[in-house]
């Protein structure tokens, strides 16, 4: 995952607990990945929840702001070789079985959007 992936999968993802039984298809990043990214953006001053439409004093997006400063701090980390190792989570495979939840898929019908017949 590139550095760039990285920032903009932490600025995005919510906080969702997972169950180690369970894939979690929301989650991007492993705990400790985005716990340091979090504390990150808390010592840089930013506080979540950061969303694309807001802006600072000067009329900056906030969102931008955090993800340029959250991308130096994790190229500052991941150059030092200090602990935690920052990454990614394993990429699910042979999912030719899965279903979405099914909050997930009662809202793509909602929406008209279901793309496969499934049984909720």
């Amino acid at each position: 995952m590139s550095l760039r992936a990285m920032v903009s999968a932490v600025i995005k993802q919510r906080a969702s607990a997972t169950n180690a039984d369970s894939l979690d298809l929301d989650s991007y990043l492993p705990r400790s990945t985005l716990q340091f990214c979090r504390q990150s953006l808390a010592t840089l001053g930013f506080s979540e929840p950061i969303t694309g439409g807001d802006f600072d004093d000067r009329g900056q997006r906030i969102h931008k702001l955090a993800y340029l400063a959250l991308r130096d701090r994790i190229e500052l980390h991941i150059n030092s070789g200090s602990a935690p190792l920052l990454g990614e989570l394993p990429k699910p495979y042979e999912a030719r079985n899965w279903r979405p939840r099914a909050a997930t898929a009662q809202a793509f019908a909602a929406a008209g959007e279901l793309p496969i017949q499934l049984e909720l």
